[in-house]
C-alpha cells in the first residue's frame, strides 16, 4: 500500500498491542507519520472505522451462511464500496482518495475523470452533515460540557466486568494532569501510574471545603424555600378566612331569605272531603 499510495500523514489507531510497541512508534516517526491513539475504552472516538468494520463483518457472515468463498465475496464488496457515491459526501471513496473515479457497474456519463475535483462542496456537505449528526447524538445522549479541570481529584469508572456488588466507580483517587477536549490524563495518587480516559468515565471528588460551601448554599436555598412555604401558608390562611367570611355571609343571607318568605297554605285534596278522618 505504501509503495502505491505513499505514506499517510496520520495514523488513528486503538490501543492494541500491535500499535503500542516501540518498533511501531519508531516506524511512524522515521517516515514522518503522526500517530493518533484513541482514548482507551472509548470506541466512539474511532467510530468511522468501527462502522466500516461492522459492514465487513456483515458481509463475511452472509458469505459464511451461504457456504461461499469469503475472499471472493469480500473483493466484490470492496469493489462496490469504492465505486458507490457516499450518502454524506456525494462522491465515491476513490474519487476523494485518488482524485478520480474508477469504473464500476454503476453507469456514468464520464467513466473516468482525469482531473481531480477543484471544488470543495463535498467537504462542506460532509462537515455540515457530520455537525448535524453530532448535535443530534449529543441531544439524544444528554451530553454536556465536562467541568473537570487540571488539578481536580476524580474517581475512575470500572470499565472491566465485575460481579453484581461492584460499584460503578472505583475507590482509588486520581489527580487530573492533562486534558485535551474530552480526553483526560489522570495519575493514580497511590501508585503514580498514568491513565488516559474519556471525561465521561471520570467523576469529580468534592473536598470538605467544597462540601462546606455546597452545604452553605444548600442551607441558603433551604431558608429561601422555608420563607416561600411560610408565605404560602399565610396566603392560604388569608384565603381561608376570606372563604369563611364569604360562607358566613351566604348562610346569613339564606336565613334572611327563609325568614322573609311567605308561608304556603296547605290545602286538603278534594277527594278527602267525603271521608271522615280520625
Amino acid at each position: 500500500i505504501f509503495t502505491r499510495l505513499g505514506y499517510p500523514r496520520t495514523f488513528t489507531v486503538d490501543n492494541g498491542r500491535q500499535f503500542v510497541s516501540e518498533e511501531f512508534d519508531y516506524f511512524c516517526k522515521e517516515r514522518g507519520i503522526t500517530l493518533n491513539k484513541t482514548t482507551p475504552y472509548w470506541p466512539q472516538q474511532n467510530g468511522e472505522v468501527k462502522r466500516q468494520n461492522r459492514s465487513l463483518l456483515k458481509r463475511l457472515r452472509i458469505s459464511n451462511g451461504l457456504n461461499r468463498d469469503w475472499k471472493k465475496d469480500l473483493l466484490e464488496y470492496m469493489a462496490m464500496y469504492y465505486t458507490t457515491p457516499h450518502s454524506t459526501t456525494g462522491r465515491t471513496p476513490t474519487e476523494l482518495c485518488l482524485g478520480r473515479a474508477i469504473r464500476g457497474k454503476i453507469p456514468s456519463l464520464q467513466d473516468i475523470e482525469t482531473q481531480p475535483p477543484l471544488t470543495t462542496e463535498y467537504r462542506d456537505r460532509d462537515k455540515m452533515l457530520k455537525e448535524k449528526g453530532k448535535d443530534k447524538e449529543d441531544k439524544k445522549r444528554g451530553a454536556k460540557e465536562s467541568d473537570i479541570i487540571i488539578g481536580d481529584v476524580v474517581l475512575m469508572k470500572n470499565v472491566l466486568p465485575g460481579n453484581k456488588l461492584t460499584t460503578t466507580f472505583g475507590r482509588n483517587r486520581f489527580i487530573v494532569t492533562g486534558k485535551a477536549g474530552a480526553s483526560v490524563t489522570v495519575m493514580d495518587i497511590k501508585s503514580g501510574k498514568i491513565y488516559c480516559r474519556n471525561s465521561a468515565h471520570l467523576k469529580k471528588v468534592y473536598e470538605p471545603e467544597d462540601a462546606q460551601s455546597g452545604k452553605e448554599a444548600d442551607e441558603g436555598q433551604q431558608d429561601m424555600r422555608d420563607q416561600e412555604i411560610t408565605q404560602y401558608k399565610d396566603d392560604m390562611l388569608c384565603e381561608q378566612d376570606d372563604d369563611q367570611e364569604t360562607e358566613d355571609n351566604i348562610e346569613a343571607t339564606d336565613r334572611m331569605i327563609t325568614q322573609t318568605r311567605n308561608k304556603r297554605t296547605v290545602r286538603e285534596p278534594e277527594k278527602f272531603k267525603d271521608f271522615v278522618r280520625s
